[in-house]
């Protein structure tokens, strides 16, 4: 390691997070290819909590793959899922995610 090179422990973490490009989780199937999030121990556990307690109108701000979207739009109890992203990739991979997992709402 050169002097001036910081030291990043998450660094393999990421490469290898991008290297899978399908997963499931919770009966929700994703495909995720870089530039987007792939979702991750954060993302799992806040999907086990959308599908517990999710209701009415949800909003997931930063939605990435969609996995927090589309876990809220597979519950009865909701009536509307509104996702949003700053990177278009990322819009348009949760809306792909979405239409393969059969949700519109």
């Amino acid at each position: 390691m050169k002097p001036t090179e910081k030291f990043n422990p998450l660094g393999k973490a990421r490469q290898l997070q991008n290297a899978f490009t399908e997963l499931t989780f919770m009966d929700v199937h994703l495909s995720v290819s870089s530039p987007v999030y792939c979702p991750a121990e954060d993302s799992f556990l806040l999907a086990k909590a959308v599908k517990q307690f999710a209701v009415g109108k949800v909003l997931d701000l930063g939605t990435g793959s969609g996995i927090q979207a589309i876990t809220a739009a597979k519950k009865e109890e909701v009536d509307q899922v509104t996702a949003v992203d700053l990177n278009p990739t990322a819009l348009s991979t949760a809306e792909q995610n979405a239409k393969e997992n059969h949700v519109e709402k």
